[in-house]
């Protein structure tokens, strides 16, 4: 399991935001589920980034 994910969850619960954009998504890390582990920490909407990607804040 990749603790970046839980960490960056666990960061988003406590500054209470309401989204999560999960990056530098590698394709060894795919196989876990990155939203899966956020989701565990982070009740809010979570996006993985893809490249070329813009989100409009």
């Amino acid at each position: 399991m990749n603790t970046f994910y839980l960490t960056a969850a666990r960061v988003a619960a406590r500054a209470k935001v309401k989204t999560l954009v999960l990056t530098h998504l590698y394709p060894q890390v795919w196989p876990a589920g990155p939203s899966k582990i956020a989701a565990a920490y982070f009740s809010g909407k979570i996006i993985e980034a893809e490249d070329n990607m813009v989100i409009n804040i």
